[in-house]
């Protein structure tokens, strides 16, 4: 099921339905919250602008009759009679205010307890009363003392009027100077009170919902007023606690400088999220603050939220049902026909298709498809054959491929050793099959060497050049040898012979001493060999002469040049200069140049290995034309050289290790290096000790010979010929150890001990040389010296 069609349809078009559902009730809850939140902040703002003008119009009904009063106390301070009808009928005629004080400068009275009437309203009367002689000095309250040092009129903090009208209050006092006369005198100080209780009265307006409440706080933080009595006198830090890390300090701070406040707190009595908006009463310096809770006065709109959410589900699931039974109808056809198909996949052909009536897009895929299984049988009969033929081609090129690398030395990748002359050559073919050869031979005291590329590409290429390389071998083994421009003119005779198709060859010949480093060389239409030292890499420079197999009268011209110690010869075909890269740019003849001169340190293998993969690295995956083929001829420098010679039999082995451990030679290639030629050599001696039945009386000669970036390794014995690289049995690895053969592993070791293994037969003697680079290790990568 849920594979099929009428799945695929069916759940798409329910997730889409769903998904649509969803946004849409969310959208609905966002704006319709928006709206109810936007509508509660903009009552609150309502609410908090009403109450702040009444109690503004409150708090400026009570300052301005006691200022009056105080500049008419200034001006007759010794009318007390006077001033105190002044303040009853101040208290009588505001009903905003609890009571009023005349409080004077206890320095100017006789009484030590002072002179302070107070008038009060008890019930619905007026009553007197005197703030003086009671437990606390007048003139150490609040009200007193801070209008005093102050010198201006002023609110004082909320505070429980004790004595006096035994009420939570708020009190404005306006300190009373001498009106005449040049030194100014304080007289006292004239008050006018307003019982906390009054405040409530002003936010009863204040809709907020079940929990939300205004409130009137002064200008340090104390409630004045609330709905709820026991939260006044409290700090309003001590029943909203901000929720976003700001303090009270600094929500009253910025609503000092005229800015509008808001900001989430704890609701006080539940635990819940609240917003507190706060504005400043002028000329006070009281607030008034309003709170409120967002989820109570949402919980409406989630009600009905959740009304729409049942709706919503009731109507998908509705809508799954309908979808199904479509979809159903509508690929049934169709998973026939599916299920036709899986039956013709796994070869049954005849499968009878769904019967459609209909020319609509089923019927037509129908009967598209049964033409389809028709044309399938006869492509499928047709590619029986074609597939047949093919193998057969595949198996013949891989046969020729075997065949063509069986006529290269050592199969297409070949290294040399022999003194101080290193060689390596390798081909790769761009098809099955190529046109690209090289060869060398050992004639003595000379190395003959060809490289050379036949035009044309795959199966005829390769034909010529199988018959180019077996010429090129017949040259190698004559006796002399002959002279590579006489070889090249012999070769050119006999390739235009029944060369109808016109295909050539180029070519370089060679002739290296590998004593005296002498060489002769000779070039047949192709790139000459670079010549590589420290210097970099230069081509030589050499008279070329015209491609074999195209002109009978062609003349080819040899020169001789003595190679130096360290110098190195890169033969290549044009498969390495001309290589592309995916933008269609050529590697060119200078490019090539830089490549082999930046891995001119590393020995011949490496080197070879290294140019090859920078082609391949330019080339980037390109599919490249032409092959590719290299052969670098290294003249190595001589080192340091130190040998011995022991007797054969038994104590070989101990004798040849204790020699080689000696020698201070082996100390200067390193703790790893040293170790691995000295197990190498353990591992040969031993087995020459135990096998090679070596005549009595004859001796085995050790050489060790230590260059700039390698140390090599010869050991000569006098026993019958035997090449171990080849004759010696090889264990095979991976090999469950109750199934594993005895012994074998001796090759294994020395492949990972040593970089190259070459054998020889020279003057009756097995000459087996160990090649090991000298290596230097830093940060994980391999440098060579």
């Amino acid at each position: 099921m849920r594979q099929s069609l009428a799945a695929r349809l069916t759940v798409p078009l329910t997730l889409s339905a769903g998904l649509i559902i969803a946004l849409g009730l969310l959208v609905d809850y966002r704006l319709s919250r928006a709206g109810i939140i936007q509508q509660l902040e903009d009552s609150a703002r309502s609410s908090l602008a009403n109450a702040r003008e009444l109690i503004d119009g409150m708090a400026e009904g009570v300052e301005t009759p006691v200022r009056v009063l105080a500049e008419l106390a200034a001006q007759n301070p010794a009318d007390t009679g006077r001033l105190e009808l002044a303040l009853e009928a101040l208290v009588e005629g505001n009903r905003h205010i609890f009571g009023a004080a005349l409080a004077v400068n206890p320095e100017l009275v006789e009484d030590p307890a002072g002179y302070a009437p107070f008038v009060f309203r008890r019930g619905e009367r007026i009553a007197r009363t005197t703030l003086a002689g009671g437990p606390e000095p007048y003139w150490e309250r609040d009200w007193f003392r801070a209008a005093a040092e102050a010198g201006k009129p002023l609110w004082v903090e909320p505070y429980y009027d004790a004595g006096g009208g035994e009420v939570l209050m708020t009190t404005f006092s306006v300190p009373v100077f001498n009106a005449s006369g040049a030194e100014r005198r304080f007289l006292g100080v004239i008050t006018a009170d307003i019982a906390l209780a009054e405040f409530r009265r002003y936010l009863t307006g204040v809709d907020l919902g079940e929990h939300g409440f205004g409130f009137v706080l002064s200008g340090d933080g104390a409630i004045l007023g609330a709905p709820r009595a026991e939260l006044a006198v409290r700090p309003v830090a001590a029943v909203l606690k901000p929720l976003d890390g700001r303090r009270w300090g600094a929500l009253l701070g910025q609503a000092a400088d005229g800015e509008p406040v808001a900001a989430p707190v704890r609701c006080p009595g539940f635990e819940a999220r609240c917003t507190v908006q706060l504005r400043r009463i002028e000329p006070t310096g009281w607030f008034i603050g309003a709170v409120y809770s967002e989820a109570e006065v949402l919980k409406p709109l989630r009600d009905y939220e959740t009304r729409v959410v049942t709706v919503g589900v009731a109507m998908l699931v509705l809508i799954v049902l309908t979808a199904t039974l479509v979809t159903r109808r509508l690929v049934a056809p169709i998973q026939a026909l599916a299920r036709a198909s899986g039956a013709i996949a796994r070869g049954h052909l005849g499968v009878e298709l769904p019967r459609v009536r209909s020319d609509d897009e089923i019927g037509q895929l129908v009967r598209a498809f049964d033409a389809m299984r028709r044309d399938l049988g006869d492509y499928i009969d047709d590619l029986a054959v074609a597939t047949a033929s093919r193998s057969r081609i595949e198996g013949e090129l891989a046969a020729a491929r075997d065949i063509q690398l069986s006529m290269l030395p050592q199969r297409g990748s070949a290294t040399l050793r022999l003194g101080h002359i290193a060689l390596w050559a390798a081909v790769r073919p761009a098809r099955s099959v190529g046109g690209d050869l090289y060869s060398f031979h050992l004639q003595g005291d000379k190395l003959l060497f060809a490289v050379g590329d036949v035009s044309d590409k795959g199966v005829p290429a390769a034909l010529f050049m199988a018959r180019a390389i077996s010429l090129i071998q017949q040259w190698e083994v004559q006796p002399g040898p002959v002279p590579p421009a006489i070889a090249l003119h012999q070769l050119n005779a006999v390739l235009l012979e029944d060369n109808d198709n016109c295909m050539f060859l180029t070519l370089c010949l060679g002739v290296l001493d590998t004593r005296t480093l002498d060489l002769e060389i000779a070039l047949a239409g192709h790139a000459p060999p670079l010549c590589i030292d420290e210097r970099g890499a230069e081509p030589l420079a050499l008279a070329g002469g015209p491609a074999l197999g195209l002109n009978p009268d062609a003349r080819f011209q040899g020169q001789a040049m003595r190679l130096a110690p360290g110098e190195r010869l890169a033969l290549y075909t044009d498969g390495l200069d001309e290589a592309f890269n995916p933008a269609g740019a050529m590697l060119g003849s200078e490019a090539l140049a830089r490549i082999f001169a930046e891995h001119a340190p590393e020995p011949p293998p490496r080197a070879g290995e290294s140019a090859i993969a920078a082609v391949d690295a330019f080339a980037d995956g390109t599919p490249q034309a032409d092959d590719m083929t290299l052969m670098i001829i290294d003249a190595r420098p001589r080192g340091e050289r130190t040998g011995i010679r022991l007797a054969a039999g038994p104590g070989l082995a101990a004798a040849g290790l204790g020699w080689l451990q000696a020698q201070p030679l082996l100390a200067t290639l390193g703790e790893d290096c040293a170790r691995d030629l000295t197990v190498a050599l353990e591992e040969l001696l031993t087995n020459l000790e135990k096998y090679a039945d070596l005549p009595a009386g004859c001796e085995a000669a050790i050489a060790l010979e230590v260059r700039r970036d390698e140390a090599v390794l010869t050991l000569r014995d006098p026993g019958r010929p035997f090449n171990p690289l080849e004759e010696a049995r090889r264990a095979r690895l991976g090999v469950p150890s109750e199934r594993a053969e005895i012994g074998g592993l001796g090759l294994h070791l020395l492949s990972g001990l040593t970089d190259e293994q070459h054998y020889s037969r020279d003057q009756a003697e097995n000459v087996l040389t160990l090649v090991r680079y000298r290596e230097l290790f830093h940060d994980g990568h391999r440098q060579w010296n």
